[in-house]
């Protein structure tokens, strides 16, 4: 079995700058999309108060 020789490997945007770029370019838009998910799906345990808080929003006022 031969060992893994990590000297010969080289990631793609080191080898190629300006694709890199392209690629970084391209992906700019979609970058604050691509974080609020991230960001709400880490905290995705703390959104189940939701439905509650929107089911007591409707909930009938108490008349005094």
């Amino acid at each position: 079995m031969r060992k893994f020789n990590p000297r010969g490997v080289q990631a793609w945007m080191i080898r190629r700058p300006w694709l890199a770029r392209l690629y970084l370019l391209a992906l700019l838009p979609f970058m604050p999309i691509i974080f609020s998910v991230a960001i709400l799906w880490q905290n995705r345990r703390d959104f189940r108060e939701i439905p509650e808080a929107v089911s007591a929003i409707f909930l009938p006022w108490e008349k005094h």
